[in-house]
Formats: structure tokens, sequence, C-alpha cells
């Protein structure tokens, strides 16, 4: 099939005909009366897209009526189609993300002929109607007509919530057509095409070749229905217009319709009506065809969406039969909220009454019934409830639902003057037995000694009050919680938990809150992170609190709502009695630890019930060295280009899985922002280092990753680093025979051939690298540098950041993937060789370890400053420093939001002074290296032939690979300063204050660009959050039975004396002077301070929380590093060894302050103070 204008397959000759050519008197009766409806409810339509589902619902009822008026029907419809609020949820969400859409429809209920209804066998009169399916009396039924208008508004709605361009198939039958003449006159826009694959199937007859009699159609076709099988469909069916058969046209017609919806890079939604065997080729296409002969009810909607299918039966409609509910008792207690007029307002209550009016407003409040306050004096003066009224109440609790809210409404209750918040109990009610209880409960409270009290002090008695209920269709929330008006002066508060929001009213729940603007902007909110509201929801509430506050002569209102799948309901209001105040949302450093620990226990849910496992863990790893302290940016580009987000797979599982790791979605998401930390998870980390056995990721989440769930749990330490000694990935053949038993050698096999395959990536990586990989990323980065940033509108700065963002993730950082995997692992294997091969501890093959990785060539970082170092003169070395060290960031280096050395003049002269100064940075990279030769020849001097062969292979990759994964950072790191300099001018032009635009994450910039306002509450509220974070006591592994003993900070007492650390770097012992550049707002005062300590000869010993790129002059005027975050192959680590600087790891930099004379001794892990 070929493509016409965007169209996905090509058209018959038939276009849809005018009106009038459909044969149908009743269509210019029902397009007035669209028209009427449309131009009545103008308001409503012009926001149908940000309409909740029950507004969609309300709104589709009222054209129903209208419709079934203009046709004389509105008293024949006994039962009537409506539309479902949770099908339209779950049509918008399905319709909602990238890549085209498509909808196949069966055509709407028809209307046989007359001549066809006289027949009495039904086999015989499908076969003949199937004979004339083009007949002049094909057209939809009275009902059929009214529920494809309310399906078309429905899909209005769904089109215009998603922003698609809408497009209309159809058959060329009477009955399509006419359901497509009314969904593109409801969708405004839209056009409409007919597609003869989409065709009615047409049984042959005596004068086709060869014939086909009526015998033999029911010898073939006992029930007169036609199956989907194309060769019977071709046997017995005649051939469409165009020549080809009529399994042809359908297939290929389908079949290209489905490859459309599988578009990822479209963005419309096409409405295909038409027929049974149509949509028998749809199910058949997306592997759901199990019974050919199945029919489905008429306006049934199958939704293609990238190769997925969702059906949805009779479409987004449901059959609605009214129940009456008839209430028969001598003294009348109960009337429904339709049956209260004005004279009865004062026997109901003040709640009730306040419901009653927002419903008759046309408010979404629960359908329910008032019961009066007759029954509280019946109940006072005889002591019980009447047991006919409880039997009346389990009637309504089963006309509602089965589930019902019984809430007070005393007299004295929800009033302009005294509102009684929260004194008055409302009860859930879910069984029968229930009811009673929950009545006699409610009533006692009108006599309780809180009530008692709360009316004294307004000089009222018990005396005074009268009981009436609300009993209501129980909603049961996502969400739900209050909202304030009048606040700030028209601004309106909302505070809001999850659930029921009981607590939120009585003060036990903190819950979140946002204050919103009369446009529906949110101008503050705290809490949003963890409970966001769609932006559709917070304009919901923003209406309703304009209306109700409206209804009550704009005095400030008190509104308790509930929000479900269906939309947001009002289930209380009543005019504050209490001035606010001026309200400024804040948020503490213990709001900020519950907040924590509520995501961490969401993050543990998820992950017990998406990956099988018993429990969930999160370490920091090396994180707190890449990312000490970030922001949303700064950890969302490092989870955009490496660990996934959004669905949406980083270079860390692209290239595990292109290494043969068995890396698949479950992966994505690897890290998580929590409490201002990085943290991965220990359970997904592990699921990208899956070799393959055991053979299924069930198995493998099961065993292996329940047991390193195990062992971090008793040892949190080994949760560090997991992929250097945690995670299986060179077990000895007894390691698997303890594991999987006789499958033990075949899982052995599956792990040399493991190691194979990352030994031939060894040998040839490094070649592709700089053969084919450099070239590509040093010419990426000269063309977007000379791109002019400056000429490009907004938009184009988005689209240019994401252009550089992708080319991260897909190639630079695939990079660093490859470098990192290939030196972690050959690190790993290097340690277990050493300990295998000499017969030493973890100790002592760590600290071989460490010199045979010192001095290593091949890192651009130790050859960019080798090149500054040698320069014959400052200014020389300033010049040529600027292009080769001016991206490094004056901060951590992936931590996009700091200033890169090249705008701070200041911050290169002292990098390069740093460098320059020991006037000897060559010679000790020489000396190191020189050192470390000798290591390695000296150990393999005494092994065998083989051994040493073995040996020096997983020397030489450890080392080829450290080394490159240096200079891969140090290449990738120019790309984020691209992307930064987009960042920095969109925030300039977007007249953001300076940082701000780092409190959003890289997905949330193009809602910045179109909706500036929309962003500015989150950026505040994280800005919030980022000041708390400090505050919070977050071990570097957090394990489920953790969270909820988190705490905040103390202040440390005592004098720091003595600590123990991890051996990071091989030293000599020292006595010396701390520089703690933690302590420094810029490295201009660390380095001022080294020097006052070099010119007296005093070694320095370097402190810091963890050490990057732009600490590298500094590290070579040390004796020697203490490294708060740091593992063996560390940055920090790595470069001490390249320089020959003793290294400490594990010890808090905190202790250890500027000007403290310390000794330094790092073969035992040790510094003491002197």
């Amino acid at each position: 099939m070929g493509k016409e204008q965007g169209t996905p397959v090509s058209g018959s000759i038939i276009d849809l005909p005018p009106i009038a050519d459909l044969h149908d008197p009743r269509l210019p009766r029902v397009f007035k009366g669209w028209t009427d409806f449309s131009l009545n409810h103008a308001q409503q339509l012009s926001k149908i897209g940000t309409a909740q589902p029950g507004q969609v619902a309300s709104l589709a009822q009222e054209l129903s009526n209208t419709i079934s008026k203009v046709i004389g029907v509105e008293n024949e419809r006994s039962s009537f189609s409506s539309i479902s609020e949770e099908k339209v949820v779950q049509l918008t969400d399905i319709v909602s993300g990238e890549g085209n859409r498509i909808i196949f429809m069966r055509h709407g209920e028809q209307s046989p002929p007359e001549w066809i209804t006289s027949l009495t066998d039904p086999a015989l009169r499908k076969i003949r109607m199937m004979r004339d399916p083009f007949n002049k009396q094909d057209l939809l039924t009275n009902n059929g007509l009214v529920d494809v208008f309310v399906t078309a508004l429905a899909l209005l709605h769904v089109q215009v919530l998603t922003g698609r361009r809408a497009r209309i198939f159809s058959s060329e039958n009477l009955r399509a057509k006419e359901a497509a003449y009314i969904i593109s006159t409801v969708i405004s826009g839209s056009s409409v095409s007919t597609l003869e694959g989409l065709n009615s199937i047409t049984y042959k007859d005596e004068i086709d070749q060869p014939s086909v009699t009526e015998e033999d159609l029911l010898t073939d076709l006992p029930s007169g229905m036609m199956p989907w099988d194309p060769q019977l469909v071709d046997k017995l069916c005649k051939r469409p217009k165009s020549g080809m058969s009529q399994s042809e046209a359908i297939i290929n017609t389908i079949g290209g319709l489905v490859e459309y919806a599988n578009r990822k890079n479209g963005n419309k939604l096409a409405i295909v009506v038409t027929h049974s065997q149509q949509i028998a080729e749809v199910l058949k296409e997306t592997g759901k065809l199990d019974d050919p002969a199945k029919r489905f009810p008429e306006l049934t909607m199958m939704v293609v969406r990238n190769g997925n299918l969702t059906i949805l039966s009779t479409g987004v409609l449901e059959k609605i039969v009214p129940e009456s509910i008839e209430i028969k008792t001598a003294d009348q207690f109960i009337y429904s909220f339709d049956q209260i007029d004005d004279a009865m307002i004062s026997q109901i209550g003040g709640k009730a009454a306040n419901l009653v009016k927002l419903k008759k407003a046309g408010l979404s409040v629960p359908d329910g019934y008032c019961v009066t306050t007759d029954l509280h004096d019946y109940y006072i003066a005889n002591g019980k409830i009447p047991a006919n009224l409880i039997n009346q109440i389990i009637g309504i609790k089963k006309a509602l639902g089965d589930k019902i809210a019984i809430r007070s409404s005393a007299n004295c209750e929800d009033g302009t003057q005294l509102s009684m918040a929260g004194v008055f109990e409302s009860c859930y009610v879910y069984q029968d037995k229930e009811v009673g209880e929950a009545i006699e409960k409610i009533l006692k409270q009108s006599r309780s000694e809180e009530v008692a009290g709360s009316l004294a002090m307004h000089g009222k008695s018990v005396k005074d009050v009268k009981m009436g209920l609300v009993i209501q269709k129980l909603i049961e929330p996502e969400t739900a919680g209050v909202i304030y008006t009048g606040v700030n002066g028209n601004n309106i508060l909302i505070q809001y938990t999850n659930g029921f929001g009981v607590g939120l009213v009585d003060g036990k729940t903190a819950g979140s809150a946002m204050i919103v603007d009369g446009n529906g902007v949110i101008l503050q909110s705290t809490g949003y992170e963890t409970r966001p509201l769609s932006p559709a929801t917070v304009c919901q509430l923003s209406v309703y609190a304009r209306m109700i506050e409206s209804l009550y002569s704009d005095a400030p209102q008190d509104i308790e709502f509930a929000n479900d799948k269906g939309g947001v309901h009002i289930v209380q209001a009543r005019t504050l009695t209490t001035d606010l105040g001026k309200v400024e949302l804040s948020e503490s450093a213990k709001d900020c630890l519950e907040l924590t620990k509520r995501k961490l226990k969401q993050l543990v849910a998820e992950e017990k019930q998406e990956l099988g496992v018993k429990t969930a863990i999160f370490s920091d790893a090396n994180y707190s060295e890449l990312l000490p302290k970030p922001t949303e940016m700064d950890i969302g580009v490092y989870m955009y280009v490496w660990g996934g987000s959004d669905g949406i797979p980083g270079a860390k599982q692209k290239g595990h899985a292109d290494m043969g790791y068995l890396a698949e979605d479950k992966a994505i998401s690897i890290i998580n922002y929590i409490g201002g930390r990085t943290y991965s998870s220990i359970a997904r980390y592990a699921s990208i280092y899956h070799i393959g056995f055991p053979q299924t990721r069930e198995e493998y989440f099961s065993t292996l990753v329940n047991e390193y769930l195990d062992t971090v749990q008793k040892e949190p330490e080994k949760g560090g680093y997991p992929q250097m000694g945690l995670f299986l990935q060179d077990p000895t053949l007894k390691d698997l025979q303890s594991r999987y038993g006789d499958r033990a050698e075949e899982y052995f096999q599956v792990y040399q051939d493991f190691v194979a395959r990352m030994s031939g990536l060894a040998n040839k990586y490094i070649t592709d690298f700089y053969e084919e990989r450099l070239p590509e990323m040093t010419d990426f980065v000269k063309s977007m540098q000379q791109v002019d940033l400056n000429s490009m509108t907004n938009e184009q700065l988005v689209v240019q950041g994401i252009k550089v963002l992708e080319h991260i993730r897909t190639k630079s950082f695939m990079d660093f993937v490859y470098a990192a995997r290939l030196g972690f692992y050959n690190s790993q294997r290097l340690q277990d060789l050493l300990k295998q091969r000499f017969e030493i501890g973890n100790d002592e093959a760590q600290r071989i370890f460490s010199k045979l990785n010192q001095g290593l060539d091949g890192s651009a970082i130790t050859e960019v400053n080798i090149a500054i170092a040698e320069a014959s003169s400052e200014g020389e070395a300033l010049r040529v420093a600027l292009p080769l060290v001016g991206h490094f960031s004056t901060g951590e280096m992936l931590e996009i939001r700091h200033k890169p050395l090249r705008d701070v003049p200041a911050a290169l002269k002292t990098y390069v002074k740093g460098i320059r100064q020991t006037g000897q940075y060559k010679e000790q990279f020489e000396r190191q290296k020189q050192a470390r030769i000798q290591t390695q020849e000296t150990l393999l001097s005494g092994l065998s032939e083989e051994a040493r062969q073995e040996l020096a292979k997983v020397i030489k990759s450890s080392q080829t690979y450290m080394a490159l994964r240096e200079t891969v950072k140090y290449l990738f790191t120019k790309e984020y300063l691209l992307y930064r300099d987009t960042l920095e001018l969109l925030g300039s032009r977007l007249a953001l204050r300076d940082g701000d635009i780092y409190f959003l994450y890289p997905r949330e910039i193009p809602d910045l660009v179109s909706n500036p306002l929309s962003t500015m509450h989150r950026i505040r509220s994280r800005q919030q959050a980022f000041e708390n974070y400090p505050q919070l006591d977050l071990p570097p592994v957090i394990r489920e039975s953790d969270i909820d003993n988190l705490s905040l900070k103390e202040e440390q007492a005592g004098d720091f004396s003595e600590a123990i650390g991890k051996f990071l770097a091989e030293g000599s012992q020292i006595e010396g002077m701390v520089v703690n550049l933690d302590e420094f707002k810029d490295l201009e005062g660390a380095r001022v301070a080294i020097e006052q300590y070099r010119d007296q000869n005093i070694p320095v010993i370097l402190v810091a929380t963890q050490m990057n790129l732009s600490h590298d002059p500094y590290i070579a005027q040390a004796a020697g590093l203490v490294i708060e975050n740091a593992g063996i192959v560390a940055h920090g680590a790595q470069r001490a060894r390249e320089l020959g600087k003793g290294a400490i790891g594990g010890i808090k930099s905190k202790q250890l302050t500027t000007g403290m004379r310390v000794f330094f001794d790092p073969a035992n892990r040790s510094i003491k103070k002197i």
C-alpha cells in the first residue's frame, strides 16, 4: 500500500458523500441538535481537554438527552448508554505518550431493512443482508446514533487532552460513514477518508463466476456469520473494486494501519470505523486472535500502541439501567439529594445542606441521601434506631455500589459562624452489619464530652444539637485533602495526602501542599515531588474552589475533596470561620526527612513488586565521589545519559547489553535522587550484571540477587562498589555447584564463554576507540562548538541541548561504560588472581594492585597536566591550559551546575599554578611509572609460563582500561559543557535567577520553555529541600530495615584523636598539616594555604569529601590524601597512585580541620592527631 499526504494507506476512489447522499432523513436534525448543543455549552467544550472524566460523562449525558430529543426517542430509551469514567481514563492513558495511535472501532448499532426483518431464519436473514451491505437502508438505529455522538464527545476529550491530530478512516458502508460523519463533526478540524479495505464483506451470488447459491452459503456458514478465514472469505465473497481479493484488501489495509500505529515519531490519532473481519485481522496482526468467529459489541475499540493492543468492549460506553430506591417509612426520615427543597434545609443539618446546594449547582458531589434530624429526636427519645431504617440504608448502600460513607450533619456544623471541623466522625461502611453501628456511633457523639466542651466555648450546650446524617457513595481516593480559598488575596491553598484525607483534616498527617493563583498556576508547593498532582487535577480543584466560593457570596471556603480515576469529587464545604493570615509554604529539615523516608518506602514497594525480590537496598557506591551534592539537573543529566530515566535506557544498559550481559528494561532507572544524594538500587544494578547463570531472569533475581541483598543486609559495606566484589562475576566451578548443583558445569561454560568474550573485547576495543570512536567524538564536539547559540530561538536551544545529551547517551558515555566496565572487570580479576597465585590476603592484594595501577600511560588527564607543567612560562601555560582544561568544572566534574574553569579566569590560573608549583610533575609521574614496571616484572618473574601469560594479560587490560576510563571522562565532560551553555542561555532569556535552571530535570526543560510559570513552584520547593539535605544523616548503604530509623544529624561531641579508614594508595608515613578542601569557598584559598605550609617545608595532608579533576594541582602538591568518599578505583585514588601519594578513604572529612597537625600512616590506614 502506498502513502498519500501522510495517510498510512491509499483511499478508494469513493470519497465521503454529502449528508444528503447518506439517505438518512434524521441527519439534518441531529446535526442541528449538535450545533445548538455546542453553542449552549461553548464554555465547557472550549475546556474539554482539561475536564475531568466525571465532567465529560455529565456533558455526554446532556448531549445524549439532546440528540434523543431531536429524533424523538427520549421516552423510548428504557436503558441508555453512558460514558464510563474509568474507560475514559484508560483510553487517555493508552493514547498518551510518544508515537502514533490508532483506534479501530466496530460500527454502531445498525437498523436492518424491513425486507430482512420479515425473514424468520436468522442465518438466512444474515446471508441476505450480507449480499447487499451497501443498501440505502443500512443505517444506524436511533440508539446507535445517540451512542456514536456520546462516543465522539469522549474521543474529542481524549484528542484535545493528548494534543494529537485526528484523522478518521471509514468503510464505504452507510452505517460506518454515518459514524465517521458524526465523529468528524464533533472533532472539529479532523479529516475523513474511506478505504475499500475497511468495507464490509459482500457474499457472492448466482451471477458471480463461479456462482455461489444461498444453499452453498448455508452449507459453509450454518449461522450465516463469516469467521475470519481468508480462504473462505475469498471463496464466498466478492472482490472489491480494485480487483484484488477481499482478504488481500483487508490484510493490506489493516497491516498498513497497524504499521502506522507503530511509528514512534508521530503524533497522530487515527480513528478507524470498520467491521468484524477487519477487527479480527487487527487481532491477528497483534497476536491476539483466539477465535476467528468472535463478534464484538458495536463501538468496541481496539487501540494499537507501539505493537500492543488494548480492547475496550463497547468502547468508552457502559449500559446503565437506572435503579430507583423506593423508601417507605411512616416517619419518612430519608430523602435523596434531589428530593431536598428549600423548606427542608433546616431538617438536614449544615453539612447536608451545603452538599445539596453544591450538587444542584452542578458540582461533582458523590450521589447520596440525607437522614433528617427527626431520626436524632427519635433516637434520643427511644434509645434505638428504627429497624426498618437500617434496612432501607442497606438498600441504599447496594444501590450506591455497596460501599458508603455515613457522615454527621449536625445543625451546628459547617455554618458561617461555627464549623465544628473535626469534632464529629465520618464512618466508611463496607459490610451491611456495620450500618447500624455507624449510625449509632455518630448519633451518640451529639452528647459526648468533647462536643459539649466545643459548644461551651461558643455559648451553646448539647441540648442545642440536632444530628442529621449524610449517606453517600464512598469514593476511595488516590489523593484527598482540603482547599482553602481567599488565601494571600485571591489564591487558594490545597493540602492533600494519599488515600482518605482524615489524618490531614485532624492534623495527624502533614501531607503535601500548594498555593494556586486565580489562573490555576502553582505558586508555591511542598511535598509535591512524592505526591504530584496532574495539571488537569490542579485546574479542576481551582475551578471547583472558585465555583463554590461564588455560591457563598465570595466568602472564603474550607472545602474537602477526594480525587480518584473518575476525577475530583467534593465531599464537604463550609465557610471559613477563622482568618488563615499570610500563608507561606516552607519545608523544615524534619519534613524533608519524612519525605525522604516516604520516597524510600515507595521505591522498596516498587522493587518488591516489579523484581520479585524480598527486600530492597540502596547504595551510594562511588556516586558520593561523582555527585557529592547534586541538584536535580546534576543527577538528571547523569540519569539521562548513564543510568536510564523515564523508561529510556542509558549508556550503562546499552553498553552492558552490547557486551553480552542480559541487561533488559528492569535495569532502567538504576539510580535515584534520595535525600539530596545519589543512590543506586542494588537489585536493579545487579540486573545489568546478569552473565547468563542462572538461565532466566526470574531465577537470577530469586537466587543470586537475593543472595547479594542478604550479604549487604549483614555487611552493609559490601554495598559500596558492588561490581568489585559483591556480584558473582568470576565463579569457580565449586561456587556454581554449591548454588546450582547439576547445572553447575553448564553454567561454568556460560561463564567461560563470557570470559572469552570480555577478553576479546579488551583486546580490540582500545584500537576501535582510537581509530573510530575518538575521531567521531572529537568531530562532534568541534561541530557543536561552532554553532551560534545566540542565533537560536528558545525552542531550538531545547532541541540543541537534547542533541548533545543524546550524543553523550548513545556515543560518548557508551565509551565510558566500556572503559569503566573493562577496567573494573579486569581490576577485580587481577586482585582475585593475585590472591590465588601468591596466596595472599585481600589487603595485600589491594596494595599490589595499587602499585600495578600507578604511573599509567594513556591517561589524557596526566598528559594535559604534563603539557601545562612543561610550558615555558606561566603565561604560556595559561594559553595551553585554556583549550585543554577550560571545560573542567570548578566543582565536581559531573555536577553540571558548577562553572567551568573557562568562565572563571582566577580558577584557571589557580589550577595552572598548582600544577606547576611542584616543579616536578612529569618527574613524579615517571618515578611512579618505573616503580610500576619494576613491581610488574618482579611479580611475573616467579611464575610458570602459562600463569605468567595469564597474569600479564589481565594486568595489561586493567591498566589500559583504567587509564582509558580517565581519558574518556576527560573527553565527555567537554560535551557536558556544550549542554551547560544551552541551559545558561535559556535561564538568562527566561529571566531565571542564577542557578534556578539546575533545579529542573533535563526532560522538564521543554515545559520550562513553553510555560515558565508552571515550573517555578518546583524550583522553589526543590531549593528549600536542597538547603535541608545537609541536615539528613544518611548512611552510605540504606537497607529497608534502616528507613524508619533515619534521622537528622547531631553534633559530634569530643575532639578528634585517631581514625582508621580503608586503603587507597601506598605512600610514606608523614607528619604534616591538614588542608581540608571542603572548608574553602573557592580553591584559590586552598592553594594559598598549601603554599604557606610548603614554604615552611611542612608536608600537607589534603582532605576532602571527594576529589575530582579540578583537584589535580593540589593532589600533586600534597604529601598524602584523605578522601571520605572513595574506593580503590575512585578518581582520587587513581590520581594519588599516578603521582605517588599515599591515600586513605572512608574517614569523615569533617573531623580533620585545616591547620590540624597529624600523623598520616597509609600502610595502616590510620591518621592521628598530634
